[in-house]
């Protein structure tokens, strides 16, 4: 896995079917890969992440929900922990309806794949100098 030589990461994100639909964001940052499980005991949000992607798997038995169990137990799954240093967000359906834009900047965060925001401290917006 080249995370594991060079941390630097991009993560982008996006919905919609045509140009005027478009939304995006994505996130420049470092990410860390959980190798084994005494990794996966000690991180702090990763059983949150698992509860949360259990929820939106509908793994539930006796109608309780149920943690995704991958794990680095095996040999082919790990979770990423990744820690975002700046990002960028749009949406094509604004344009054109918006004349000062803002733009955001992530004081602190944590996210932990797969798809799981788990954490936000601080998300400053300020104008766009453009």
């Amino acid at each position: 896995m080249n995370l594991r030589r060079n941390a630097t990461a991009t993560i982008l994100l996006d919905v919609g079917t045509s140009w005027r639909e478009i939304q995006g964001i994505m996130m420049r940052g470092q990410a860390r890969v959980l190798e084994n499980t005494a990794e996966e005991a000690a991180d702090e949000w990763l059983q949150e992440a698992q509860m949360n992607l259990g929820e939106k798997s509908g793994l539930r038995k006796d109608g309780e929900i149920q943690p995704y169990k991958a794990s680095a137990s095996g040999n082919t799954r790990r979770w990423i922990v990744f820690e975002p240093t700046s990002i960028v967000s749009w949406d094509n359906s604004k344009v054109g309806l918006v004349k000062n834009t803002e733009f955001c900047t992530l004081e602190r965060n944590v996210l932990h794949f797969p798809f799981q925001i788990h954490h936000v401290m601080d998300l400053s917006c300020h104008n766009n100098p453009l």
